[in-house]
């Protein structure tokens, strides 16, 4: 359980398109004005922090031991 069975290179591969897509929301997001806008780039940013905290699992594991 826990085990990673994902290529590490497929699996930096999908981060870093799914980190471009998440900026790409963060811009549309700024070019709307509104509430629409603000809702687009806090989705984008929530996408962004998640990335982030996959990426940093690992070494906050390790800090617990």
């Amino acid at each position: 359980m826990g085990e990673d069975i994902m290529n590490p290179k497929v699996k930096n591969w999908i981060r870093f398109v799914l980190m471009l897509v998440f900026f790409y929301v963060v811009i549309l997001g700024h070019q709307m004005v509104g509430k629409e806008g603000v809702a687009t780039m806090l989705v984008g940013l929530a996408g962004l922090l998640l990335l982030l905290w996959d990426y940093n699992r690992p070494y906050s594991k390790s800090m617990k031991r």
